[in-house]
């Protein structure tokens, strides 16, 4: 490794021993090989730590909190102290593919107008089978974001100066504070994907996207109502006092409706079918004869095998789409598909 590395990759940790030593480990391995591995342990009560420390490998370096603070201020605390001039995210309980850094340091280095590159993914389930293929989007728009998020948090390369410039990630956010910047972002710079999977995101209940569920929606909600200005800064104020949770009772009734969708949608994608029709009750209260509140309840009712049946068939659309997309309007030549073989979907 040079004196100054190019890359700093930046890993929050809190109770990750089940599957830490694979996410270190697909970080080591990378073809690319100049960059520093920021690791934040957040007061971690299991093993965590033992395991950043029994890699003998001088481009680790090993932060602990004093407390647990949560993986915003984690991260934040891993850019502070970062010297290269790209960024990556790396999940603890996730993977990358060996040649991620190479491709998305050579996609930055060719492409200065943007500022952070995301990946595709490989999803993968608790054992790391592969399960499903997400394509990424070659370049998503602010408009788009305003949709969903189409960066891969733990898939990105940014350039730091610009990560710096929007001050980091922002701390009131405790879940959702990659969509929360990836719109910031998004407003003032390009962003874009290598379509193709560099990245292996596991799918699983104790991931926030669905354990923490209830807060993380209303966090994403907040996040695009500021961005969008159907929110001013002054909320996060009150709410840091009052709990994310109050901002629901903000909320008009399409937006109440609206959570509850997403909170049903969430559900089923984990095959929880009776927690998701409790939520298209909830709905229901804002319009019986509402599309999607009724297409939701007939997922649910149809049971697990059903609803994986449609989701997979969903991705194979989404995909199929993108695909095409990326095809007739993509700018990079860089994200043009490599030779490399698909992993096949179990």
């Amino acid at each position: 490794m040079s004196e100054t590395p190019q890359v700093s990759v930046l890993m929050g940790v809190y109770n990750e021993e089940q599957f830490l030593r694979d996410a270190i480990e697909s970080i080591l391995g990378q073809t690319y090989e100049n960059f520093e591995f920021i690791v934040v342990d957040d007061d971690s009560t299991d093993g965590s730590r033992s395991i950043v420390r029994s890699f003998d490998d001088p481009r680790i370096t090993l932060l602990k909190n004093d407390e647990n603070r949560g993986l915003t201020a984690s991260l934040n605390r891993a850019l502070e102290v970062a010297t290269g001039t790209y960024v990556a995210r790396q999940d603890a309980d996730d993977c990358s593919e060996p040649d991620r850094l190479a491709r998305q340091v050579a996609f930055l280095d060719e492409h200065e107008e943007v500022a952070v590159v995301g990946s595709g993914a490989y999803l993968i389930d608790h054992a790391g089978a592969v399960i499903d293929r997400r394509v990424g989007y070659c370049c998503p728009k602010f408009d788009e974001f305003i949709e969903k998020s189409h960066l891969v948090h733990g898939s990105v390369l940014a350039r730091r100066s610009i990560l710096e410039e929007l001050d980091g990630y922002d701390e009131f956010f405790r879940y959702g504070q990659d969509y929360d910047l990836w719109l910031r972002l998004s407003k003032r710079y390009p962003v874009a994907n290598v379509p193709d999977p560099l990245y292996r995101l596991r799918v699983h209940d104790d991931s926030v996207y669905f354990s923490r569920k209830d807060e993380s929606v209303l966090y994403s909600m907040l996040a695009r109502h500021l961005a969008t200005g159907e929110a001013d800064e002054a909320v996060k104020e009150r709410l840091s006092t009052d709990g994310i949770t109050e901002y629901y009772d903000q909320l008009d009734r399409t937006q109440q409706k609206v959570f509850h969708h997403d909170l049903a949608t969430r559900y089923l994608r984990y095959g929880h079918t009776g927690a998701a029709l409790k939520e298209c009750r909830n709905a229901r209260r804002f319009g019986r004869t509402d599309p999607k509140t009724m297409l939701l309840t007939l997922l649910g009712k149809a049971g697990p095998d059903a609803t994986r049946a449609v989701r997979w068939g969903m991705r194979r659309y989404l995909n199929a789409k993108t695909t095409l997309l990326n095809r007739l309007d993509c700018p990079y030549r860089s994200t043009e598909p490599e030779t490399r073989p698909t992993e096949t979907v179990e």
